[in-house]
C-alpha cells in the first residue's frame, strides 16, 4: 500500500473512506497488517479504526468518551450529522424517484444526470419534487437558480461537495458513497452514550471528528 500515510490523514481529517472513494485503500484496511498500521498511527492521538458490518466503508473512531474533551468535538460532529441527514435522505429520495426505484440508493448505486433530468422535464410529479427539495435551505443555492436544469445541477453539486456522491469526471455519471450510512450510524450510536448532550438542532456548528 503505497498511500498509507495519506489513507491515515484523510481519517484523522474525518473523511469516509469506502469502496466508492478509494477501493485499493478499503481492500487494504481489510487486512490484519492495514488495520495494525492505521489503528497504531490513530492511537496516538486518542483514536481507532472502525468500519461498516460489511466493511464497505471505514472511519476514524473516538477511542475513548469518557473524555470530556472528546466529547465536545462529538457533540459538533453529532450536530452536523443532525443538520445534514434529513436532506440527504430527501436528495437520495428525489432520486429514487426520478429512477422509479422501491428502494433509496444505498452505497455504490449509480445514476445518469441527463436520465434525471428528462424524467424531471417529462413528470410534473418528479419536477415539484426537485422544486421541492431546492426549498430545503441547505439547497439555498440551487434553488436561487432559474431553469430545472441548472436547479439539478446546483443539487447535484451540493451532494458532491457534502462527499455523497462522487463524479466520473464528466459531470454525466454519479455514484453514491458510504457517507450517509455512516452518519446513520453515529447517530444510532449516540444513544449507546449517556451523558452527551444533543446540542440545539439549529445550530449549524461544523465538525468532522467522528464517534
Amino acid at each position: 500500500m503505497s498511500n498509507e500515510k495519506l489513507v491515515i490523514r484523510q481519517l484523522l481529517a474525518g473523511n469516509i473512506i469506502c469502496t466508492v472513494t478509494d477501493s485499493e485503500a478499503v481492500d487494504w484496511l481489510r487486512t490484519a497488517s492495514g488495520r495494525d498500521v492505521v489503528n497504531a498511527a490513530l492511537a496516538c492521538v486518542g483514536f481507532k479504526l472502525a468500519c461498516s458490518e460489511d466493511e464497505d466503508y471505514f472511519y476514524a473512531a473516538f477511542d475513548d468518551l469518557s473524555i470530556k474533551s472528546d466529547q465536545k468535538l462529538a457533540k459538533k460532529n453529532i450536530q452536523r450529522i443532525l443538520n445534514t441527514t434529513q436532506p440527504f435522505l430527501a436528495f437520495m429520495s428525489f432520486i429514487a424517484e426520478a429512477n422509479n426505484d422501491d428502494v433509496l440508493p444505498d452505497i455504490e448505486h449509480t445514476f445518469y444526470f441527463g436520465k434525471v433530468l428528462s424524467e424531471i422535464e417529462s413528470n410534473e410529479k418528479v419536477a415539484n419534487s426537485l422544486i421541492n427539495l431546492t426549498e430545503n435551505p441547505f439547497f439555498k443555492k440551487a434553488g436561487g437558480r432559474s431553469t430545472l436544469s441548472e436547479k439539478l445541477r446546483g443539487v447535484v453539486d451540493v451532494m458532491v461537495d457534502e462527499g455523497i456522491l462522487v463524479s466520473d469526471g464528466s459531470g454525466s455519471l454519479y455514484t453514491f458513497t458510504g457517507k450517509l450510512a455512516y452518519q446513520v450510524k453515529i447517530i444510532e450510536k449516540v444513544f449507546e452514550y449517556q451523558g452527551i448532550e444533543l446540542l440545539d438542532p439549529q445550530d449549524d456548528s461544523q465538525g468532522e471528528l467522528v464517534l
